[in-house]
């Protein structure tokens, strides 16, 4: 009599630790995809508004030649009588302009910029406009007519450290906000969004701590905010100087 083997076959399937093993993987990969993106998406907007403050920085350029080297006031009246913010003044030089009233490019708009965007803004003069993203070095160049006469560009020195432009503090955001406090008085980024528009000079640190500047020879930087704004605080950065 012969004897038969019987063999029991097993049923193909994941026992409960291959099953949680294999749940804390997914997880773990979806952490690490999840903190990949946040960092690209961050570095993305980094670049962008760098991209943004590059083509300002023509429009500067563009201002520059045709009036004979001066630069545009923080807020003043335009050829036809309608009082323009600064980003008036250089925005036919660099975007498709149609009228003061019409909304602003997206130029001039940080895309780290957590506030909605808001389509309504114009380029007429809004001395507490909260949806800007970026703020005008103007004080010595433009506030004070026997200042301003000194400061037209072919004359000044230092065009590689003079800051033009930078990024200025998301409004309502005390944690964006890095204060000069009173060490500069009359110092200005135009407009001021810090909190209650005063006059202190605040910058951003919504780029990694830190915000992106457009100097005078129209490069750009990142700088770590608050070293640039305190600890490495120089007068070359802030205040123009004559060749």
């Amino acid at each position: 009599m012969s004897k038969t083997n019987c063999h029991r076959t097993r049923k193909a399937g994941f026992t409960l630790i291959e099953l949680i093993v294999v749940i804390g993987i997914i997880v773990i990969l979806a952490l690490l995809t999840s903190a990949s993106f946040s960092t690209f998406r961050a570095k993305a907007g980094q670049a962008n508004c760098a991209s943004n403050l590059r083509q300002i920085g023509l429009g500067f350029l563009g201002y520059n030649s045709e009036n004979d080297g001066g630069f545009p006031p923080h807020w003043g009246g335009d050829q036809d009588g309608k009082v323009l913010a600064w980003y008036g003044f250089v925005a036919p030089y660099i975007t498709d302009w149609k009228e003061p009233s019409s909304p602003m490019d997206k130029v001039f708009r940080c895309p780290s910029n957590p506030r909605p965007y808001n389509s309504g803004i114009n380029y007429l003069s809004e001395t507490r406009n909260v949806d800007q993203s970026y703020g005008y070095n103007y004080y010595y160049l433009t506030s004070n007519p026997s200042w301003a006469l000194k400061y037209r560009m072919p004359a000044l020195a230092n065009k590689t450290k003079f800051v033009l432009v930078g990024d200025i503090p998301t409004f309502g955001d005390a944690k964006d906000v890095v204060n000069f406090g009173g060490s500069m008085p009359g110092l200005r980024l135009y407009p001021a969004a810090t909190a209650g528009y005063d006059a202190l000079m605040g910058v951003s640190k919504r780029h990694s701590a830190g915000a992106n500047f457009l100097f005078l020879d129209g490069h750009v930087e990142h700088q770590n905010s608050q070293s640039f704004a305190r600890d490495d605080f120089k007068d070359v950065n802030w205040i123009p100087s004559l060749q």
